[in-house]
């Protein structure tokens, strides 16, 4: 865990989510019916068809509920998060099979800050196995070992001892998406069990709900981008990519330092960046390295 992080959680930095439910998703006959949707049979998407041609709300929630009870889960938690470095600044989580008030709290605490499986989850593009207990005993060296205990403890308290984990790419390039498959029983209760065809049941559940949910969940975080920037914001946030300060970025651009200062304060604001660093790696991941056309001059 790096020290931004560790000082997020110290600090407590909450996250208000942006909550929707399994009921909030329509989608319509032709689509369903298309190559996004598997027909019934198809080995891996066969349950995002079946949860797209449901008849009804409560129709998609016995199929879930059946899903997960096969695989051997008690809850499957549905996240994606807009992360600017490793930082998460907003998320949006569908709270349908989570357990009751989970999603509110991990986000009032900010546990992306030190929940391990979410760092793995957004680096890696496989399931993995976690075990609740061993996960916390794992980082009882690191500075931040209360917040982590802390959190250890209140997956316990929710029921999420053990199960699968894995990241999906998404279309917004600072936007992770995370599935958490979770059940009451330890780990060890793998060992009965065929581990890689509960991870392939994990992944396919996964892969189900979030080809069920992307379209509308795609809309509910930002997509950063400096279409409409002025051409004067443009050259400052390139400038703050390239690790200039205010009085650099105010010579080359023949402003007052003030100026630049506050065009910087309305970036931050703009992309929810909590510091220059931030700013930084949103310039960074934006302006792709392009030349700015922005005037030399500012009247």
């Amino acid at each position: 865990m790096n020290q931004n992080m560790e000082r997020d959680a110290a600090a407590g930095n909450a996250i208000t989510p942006t909550l929707f439910d399994i009921d909030d998703i329509v989608v319509d006959p032709e689509t369903a019916a298309s190559t996004a949707f598997a027909a019934p049979g198809a080995t891996l998407a066969s349950l995002a068809h079946e949860l797209a041609t449901a008849a009804d709300g409560a129709t998609r929630r016995a199929l879930m509920d059946a899903a997960l009870a096969r695989a051997g889960f008690d809850s499957l938690c549905y996240v994606r998060m807009l992360r600017i470095g490793e930082q998460v600044t907003q998320a949006a989580w569908l709270e349908s099979y989570s357990p009751t008030g989970w999603a509110s709290r991990y986000c009032r605490e900010n546990f992306f800050a030190v929940d391990p499986r979410m760092a793995t989850a957004c680096h890696v593009e496989w399931p993995f196995t976690w075990d609740m207990k061993r996960l916390a005993e794992a980082a009882a060296t690191t500075r931040n070992a209360a917040a982590t205990r802390r959190f250890a403890d209140a997956a316990l308290d929710a029921g999420l001892r053990s199960g699968v984990c894995l990241g999906i790419v998404t279309a917004n390039r600072f936007e992770r998406c995370v599935v958490a498959l979770s059940g009451a029983q330890p780990a060890d209760a793998w060992k009965d069990r065929n581990a890689g065809t509960a991870i392939g049941a994990a992944y396919a559940l996964a892969v189900g709900v979030h080809t069920l949910v992307d379209a509308y969940a795609s809309r509910l975080l930002p997509r950063y981008h400096a279409n409409d920037l002025s051409e004067i914001q443009r050259a400052v946030l390139r400038d703050i990519g390239h690790g200039k300060n205010d009085r650099e970025i105010a010579a080359a651009l023949t402003l007052a330092p003030r100026c630049v200062a506050q065009h910087v304060r309305e970036l931050q604001a703009r992309y929810h960046a909590r510091n220059r660093t931030q700013l930084a790696y949103v310039a960074g991941g934006i302006l792709n390295g392009q030349a700015s056309d922005a005037p030399t001059r500012q009247t």
